[in-house]
């Protein structure tokens, strides 16, 4: 009989970002004559619209309120009504909080985390709310069987700084379906559905219109290089509480002739196959979906040297990394490949290679149904 995991994603049904994409790969490839997967989430947004065309079973449930106890006893009660014997949160913070006291009280026999980011890490938190954040979080981590970790560096902190037991903590990186990445349709047809110019070279930045993405110093970065080179149009992609005061910003540099906003797009494998170069000057990152995605399409990344994104990029081998927050760093690398189409050829080549042989979704999915397999047989179940 299948073992029933409830996956919860507490964020807001409007933020879809890497975290709910990679949910959404794990619980739509898992095997269904092991486990019987179903979701709590928001029930508005993308994502569980599309596990519900994937015929996945929903409860739905508004999470958007972190400090409402009652959110708890419903997700419980949910627990005790689908025979819950996994739960897999996803997000940190506000998923473990209300995932592990949840299956406390429903005495659900195993608590899965998956750890994409740490919460210390969020720097446009006030310094007292964020200690809360850490403090409530450190002991919704005593409650875990397993953490998942999407980078090595992330499994060294948890053993090292937040004193978890190194066979508590599992290395399992973010895959990709490579097969979804390659786009049958024409450049030009996707160019100019987005009224974009098809004689440029696209530097696109996808993600959601938030702090940690470091739109910002992208804008700052286009405003150099609009001085240095003609041939190029930058396109943002994506949405979030900055996009506004960020548009603002792209017209305030005068780069709102060659800087398009396009918003929240479903489509990602044509927006990359449109694009030449993409960037990604995060201020803090796990493993970020879209560079696996850029990589598997051949599109060279240059990225911020922070979180996992070392364990993807090889410098001037499949991309370039700069320091955070360095607009003129990333305004030279990206000239590097805005000046030289073979180079871009090059690591486009390298990175697909690299992801095949180590970003598998097929690969990711095994090992982490391996690490269910385990705790069950552990917990004699």
């Amino acid at each position: 009989m299948a073992e029933t995991i409830l996956f919860v994603t507490a964020s807001p049904g409007k933020v879809f970002g890497g975290g709910k994409r990679v949910f959404y790969s794990l619980i739509k490839g898992l095997d269904r004559n092991l486990f019987r997967p179903v979701a709590a989430c928001s029930p508005e947004g993308a994502y569980a619209e599309m596990l519900h065309n994937a015929g996945v079973e929903l409860c739905t449930l508004n999470m958007d309120n972190r400090y409402n106890p009652f959110t708890i006893y419903r997700l419980a009660k949910i627990m005790r009504e689908e025979s819950v014997t996994i739960v897999h949160s996803q997000g940190g913070g506000r998923s473990n909080y209300f995932a592990f006291l949840a299956a406390h009280l429903a005495k659900v026999p195993i608590k899965v985390a998956t750890v994409a980011n740490l919460v210390e890490g969020w720097s446009d938190v006030h310094p007292l709310r964020r200690l809360c954040y850490v403090t409530i979080n450190r002991i919704m981590e005593k409650s875990a069987d397993v953490f998942i970790c999407v980078a090595h560096y992330l499994c060294r902190i948890l053993v090292e700084r937040h004193g978890i037991a190194p066979e508590k903590v599992i290395n399992v990186p973010n895959g990709i379906d490579i097969s979804r990445f390659v786009c049958r349709r024409r450049r030009l047809d996707i160019l100019s559905e987005l009224d974009l110019p098809t004689n440029k070279v696209l530097v696109s930045l996808i993600g959601r219109m938030v702090w940690e993405k470091g739109v910002n110093v992208f804008l700052e970065a286009a405003c150099e290089l609009s001085k240095k080179v003609t041939n190029i149009h930058f396109l943002i992609v994506g949405d979030g509480p900055l996009r506004g005061e960020l548009e603002q910003q792209a017209l305030d540099c005068g780069l709102s002739k060659i800087c398009s906003f396009v918003g929240f797009q479903r489509d990602i494998p044509a927006i990359l196959m449109a694009t030449d170069i993409v960037a990604l000057p995060s201020f803090v990152e796990g493993l970020p979906m879209i560079i696996l995605e850029a990589m598997a399409s051949k599109v060279p990344v240059v990225a911020s040297a922070v979180g996992g994104i070392p364990e993807m990029i090889k410098e001037g081998e499949n991309g370039f990394l700069v320091p955070p927050k360095d607009s003129d760093s990333l305004a030279k690398k990206l000239l590097l490949l805005v000046n030289d189409k073979g180079l871009r050829k090059r690591m486009g080549e390298a990175a697909r290679k690299d992801v095949e042989e180590s970003f598998s979704e097929t690969e990711m999915i095994y090992k982490t149904q391996q690490v269910y397999l385990d705790l069950i047989k552990a917990k004699g179940l």
